[in-house]
């Protein structure tokens, strides 16, 4: 915190299983936190992502007391007693029920994107305004995951943005609704689409950074291990001397997409890509296949893809204050 230079500070706590921590855990963090900020003036909000298993009535009492924003990871009523699916419905309903910020995570396995639709009303009903469709993860329950039909894929993401526009946004999927609006402006016709694409520009490493549980400092939090650490929490406020190669990893250019992306037609609705993300194991290329798809159907179905586009525009314009935002901060 005494490193940074940003004004508004997020800090979220993941895991492993966050709510699996004590009360007395919690307390000591805030009292830490509060202690540390006492001759600050930056303004800070607290995210816990969480798979929503356990409820522990003086933990979630204490979250929110201290408005933490609740990022849960759901992805519908999926047969497993493992994932005790209707356990984390019932949890899910309740923190909505009972006034916690909820946004949700829906990890794109083949399962969840055929439970999609279902998932999606019960966002609506029970108010989770916003969602994100992951592509299946590098990590957790998604590594152990095949990877779903890039068809698939790419007709969930159409059928998501669809039901968002036919239920006035009451949930939707923000990056998956900007692609629509990258097709409207990219179509033939209209603006010319850019060459190459582009790295990410997340900032890790300069405006957000992970803190591991031994205190190690990586510059992202996804792919630790093709940075290695940039500091440790006992030598603050020095960084190790390799630190600024670690995070100008972050942002370099990547054969993979400088060879397959330049003339790919999903350019305009691909938008950044992360050169950390691993392109082993066919996950990449699924992933940039299904926007070949995706941009396919939007072509067949030019009329429904715009006016989806249009909607989402409108709907985001009347709502200034309360537009949707994603954590990958892409473009429009």
């Amino acid at each position: 915190m005494s490193l940074s230079a940003s004004a508004h500070v997020s800090i979220n706590i993941s895991g492993g299983e966050p709510l699996l921590l004590t009360e007395a855990w919690y307390r000591a963090f805030f009292s830490a936190m509060d202690n540390g900020l006492k001759s600050s003036s930056r303004n800070i909000d607290y995210r816990l992502q969480t798979n929503m298993l356990r409820w522990d009535d003086a933990v979630m009492s204490l979250l929110k007391k201290r408005g933490v924003h609740f990022s849960v990871h759901y992805d519908g009523l999926i047969d497993g007693a493992s994932l005790r699916s209707k356990a984390r419905r019932k949890n899910v309903e309740r923190l909505l029920a009972e006034g916690y910020s909820v946004i949700a995570v829906v990890v794109g396995t083949p399962q969840a994107l055929d439970k999609l639709p279902a998932t999606l009303e019960f966002f609506r009903r029970c108010g989770v305004k916003r969602y994100r469709l992951n592509g299946v993860s590098c990590e957790g329950r998604g590594a152990n995951s095949p990877q779903p039909h890039p068809w698939r894929r790419a007709e969930a993401q159409f059928e998501s943005a669809f039901f968002a526009s036919q239920s006035d946004f009451a949930a939707c999927d923000p990056v998956i609704m900007n692609k629509f609006v990258s097709y409207a402006r990219w179509s033939p016709g209209r603006k010319k689409s850019p060459v190459l694409p582009t790295p990410r520009r997340c900032g890790a490493g300069t405006k957000s950074v992970l803190i591991s549980a031994d205190g190690a400092i990586y510059p992202c939090g996804f792919f630790t291990e093709a940075t290695g650490p940039i500091g440790s929490l006992t030598g603050l406020p020095a960084l190790d001397p390799g630190a600024v190669r670690a995070i100008s990893i972050c942002a370099r250019t990547h054969p993979f997409y400088t060879r397959s992306c330049s003339k790919c037609r999903a350019l305009p609705i691909c938008g950044d890509y992360c050169a950390l993300k691993p392109v082993r194991n066919g996950g990449v290329v699924s992933f940039c296949e299904s926007q070949r798809r995706l941009m396919t159907l939007m072509e067949k179905n030019p009329r429904l893809a715009t006016f989806i586009a249009n909607r989402f525009l409108e709907y985001r314009t009347s709502r200034t204050r309360g537009s949707p935002k994603t954590c990958s901060r892409s473009r429009d």
